[in-house]
């Protein structure tokens, strides 16, 4: 039978002689006591009256431990001076304490329907270890002096969220590590604006929401906040399963080997999330999202150490695995030792204090970009090596590095277009596309372009591999880029692993000194042959640099490679004017080789000498002014053949000697010397021309 509602003798109910009953459990199931309602149970009312006036009880206040409290225990407004502790307690209906005050509450291992505890106030612990609560704990806008233990406490609500603690202030810590929640309504646990001075400790915690968010925390400020060692979160819909929106935690950030999942919307929202240390989400951490938002969203968050992803697997089937842009790292990212990303890895927009790093790291999205950091600033290196593979674009574009950017060892794949674009990129170190970087893309753009980029360091792309099978798409696109280093393109390896003919963009390409890795055979065979279109700069470039570097031959040797490939694909302006430069390149190699007109000279004037003793031979060579005619001795004849076929040299010998044209035999000679004469201002012309460099500055 159920006590009486008004107890006989007020002073039987302290704390004191308060009757402890003896708590019987069934076989098997220690967590679920079997009263014996006649010997156990004390209803709530009572419980209310003795709280009322604390006068008589001890300073220990009321313990009660494996009692049945019949009915409702409305404790709101109560201002209590000493402790209630119920241990081990069966409660059949409501506790309320809004707006109570307590110094101490434990509810251990007791088992409740609901909890209403909006406004409460304890000056020390609330001890909810073990808790079972079917109905909902609502803890919204209480004020925690001490701590607050949920450890091993089960919580569920039907048509509430199993823990609401919204605006909560807990002056200590929060420890919540083995809970089990779940509810099937739109929250599971909800911590929004929560105010926690100590950790938000949730280790090995399992929170489920088939309906909605498993834990939402937006704007929650925390020193330290603890999702790890097997802690799980599942959850439903485009508000995420875990949100720390806004949050702000002044400590540590841990989901190392946490796991959580959201079929239809992100894993974890942290947006604008700020952490004044680390982020770790490494030791295996799994996300796994669905939807356009992203698996993980951290766009906006501001984070004062490192972000750690060593490790974890983060996935998504239709949309960004993680989406930070505008994210700000004041250390590093570290994306490295078997990082997997099954979505995009979008940065666009970040800022890295550290080092942007994704050794051995794998991340695919083969229908879109694999990695997204346009617009990035990185302020120490960016290392995508080691092992380091993609699946899908990778974009750089606009990027800034201050340090070096290595893809040493990576393969790169895009099935659908470009591997790998660095547009626009600063790198202010080296680049390292090279020691088996492999790069193969598709479509009509380009495979790795690095058009306009700026890097004062080296770029090389030693023992590297860039290949495509489509015969319309770009391999290496080069324009207007600078490199304040050496280039080393080691273009016979290129070509011969090209997959088809290899085709690059050189227009604009600067660099300094001589290009390593290839001949001058070797790159004057690359611009004539693999470049798109003509372009004069990429010949001047790379002659200027052997110019520089004083060999001249081969200097010589690109400006006429130059001058053939302008001729063959370049713009001369009309048959006639490609007529003349092609008999420059003949006659003077476009004024590089002007021994060739000398050489022409000299054949002419020998020409002419052939001619003139054979018309010595013929007697048509005579001196003119005797009165009657007498044949030249053979020094004027000589004389005479020197005058016809060289400008501007006389050796007086023509005033004496002179081709009679009395005779037909005469005439022919004396025709024939009008063509020894035109080679001869024609040779030596050029000869002057190109010794001067009028052709070749023209």
């Amino acid at each position: 039978m159920l006590p009486p509602e008004e107890p006989p003798a007020t002073d039987h109910f302290t704390a004191i002689q308060l009757p402890v009953f003896p708590r019987l459990v069934l076989p098997g199931n220690p967590r679920k006591p079997e009263y014996d309602v006649e010997l156990r149970t004390i209803r709530g009312s009572i419980i209310r009256k003795i709280l009322c006036d604390t006068s008589n009880l001890s300073p220990r206040g009321i313990r009660l431990s494996g009692a049945v409290v019949a009915g409702p225990l409305d404790l709101s407004d109560l201002q209590v001076t000493v402790p209630l502790i119920l241990t081990s307690c069966r409660f059949q209906g409501t506790i309320a304490l809004k707006r109570a005050s307590f110094p101490h509450i434990s509810l251990m291992e007791s088992i409740a329907d609901d909890i209403d505890a909006k406004y409460l106030t304890i000056e020390h612990d609330l001890n909810l270890f073990g808790l079972e609560c079917s109905g909902g704990l609502d803890l919204t806008d209480t004020h925690i002096k001490g701590s607050v233990n949920l450890r091993r406490a089960r919580l569920a609500g039907d048509y509430r969220p199993a823990l609401e603690a919204d605006r909560i202030q807990v002056d200590g810590t929060v420890v919540a590590t083995d809970l089990r929640a779940n509810s099937k309504t739109n929250e599971t646990i909800r911590l929004v604006g929560a105010n926690i001075a100590g950790q938000l400790n949730l280790k090995s915690a399992e929170i489920t929401n088939a309906s909605g968010v498993a834990l939402v925390a937006d704007g929650l400020q925390a020193r330290d906040v603890y999702l790890n060692d097997g802690f799980s979160a599942r959850g439903v819909g485009e508000l995420g399963a875990v949100r720390l929106s806004g949050a702000n935690i002044t400590g540590h950030a841990n989901l190392s080997d946490a796991t959580i999942s959201n079929p239809s919307g992100p894993a974890l929202d942290g947006q604008r999330l700020r952490a004044d240390h680390d982020f770790v989400l490494c030791d295996n951490f799994s996300a796994e999202g669905g939807g356009a938002l992203g698996a993980i969203r951290l766009a906006g968050a501001h984070i004062a150490g490192q972000l750690n992803m060593q490790s974890a697997t983060i996935s998504n089937r239709n949309g960004p695995a993680l989406a930070a842009d505008q994210i700000h790292v004041e250390g590093s990212i570290a994306c490295v030792t078997e990082f997997q990303a099954k979505g995009e890895v979008c940065l666009t927009g970040a800022h890295i204090g550290g080092q942007l790093q994704f050794s051995g790291a794998s991340v695919s999205e083969p229908n879109g970009n694999a990695i997204n950091a346009d617009g990035i600033r990185v302020d120490g290196g960016a290392f995508l090596d080691d092992g380091f593979i993609a699946e899908g674009s990778l974009r750089f574009i606009g990027a800034r590095i201050t340090g070096q950017l290595a893809f040493r060892n990576a393969a790169l794949n895009n099935p659908k277009g470009t591997a790998l674009a660095l547009h626009g990129m600063q790198v202010h170190g080296d680049v390292f596309l090279d020691e088996g970087f492999h790069a193969q893309g598709a479509g009509n753009t380009g495979v790795v372009l690095l058009h306009r980029a700026q890097i004062h360091g080296l770029l090389s792309f030693k023992n590297a591999i860039i290949r495509t099978d489509d015969k319309d798409c770009l391999h290496l696109g080069l324009s207007r880029t600078h490199i304040g280093a050496s280039l080393t393109l080691p273009i016979s390896h290129l070509r011969t692993n090209s997959g088809t003919r290899f085709r690059v963009d050189l227009d604009g390409l600067t660099y300094s000194g001589i290009p390593r890795g290839a001949s001058t055979k070797e790159w004057i065979n690359l611009l004539r042959e693999c470049t798109v279109a003509y372009v004069a700069q990429p010949y001047q470039q790379i002659a200027s640099a052997h110019r520089a570097a004083g060999h001249e031959h081969d200097a010589r040797r690109v400006f006429v490679a130059q001058q053939n490939d302008l001729r063959r694909r370049g713009d001369l302006g009309g048959p006639f004017r490609r007529l003349v430069h092609w008999a420059s390149g003949v006659l003077i190699g476009y004024g590089f080789h002007s021994w060739r007109a000398l050489g022409g000279l000299l054949a002419s004037v020998f020409l002419s000498i052939v001619l003139t003793y054979s018309a010595s031979a013929s007697g048509v060579t005579i001196h003119t002014q005797n009165a009657r005619p007498t044949s030249c001795k053979p020094i004027e004849v000589l004389g005479l053949a020197i005058d016809q076929a060289v400008p501007l040299v006389k050796t007086g010998s023509k005033q004496l000697c002179q081709i009679d044209t009395n005779k037909s035999v005469g005439q022919f000679y004396f025709a024939a010397s009008w063509s020894t004469q035109l080679l001869g201002w024609a040779f030596a012309t050029l000869f002057v021309a190109g010794f001067t460099g009028i052709v070749r500055k023209k």
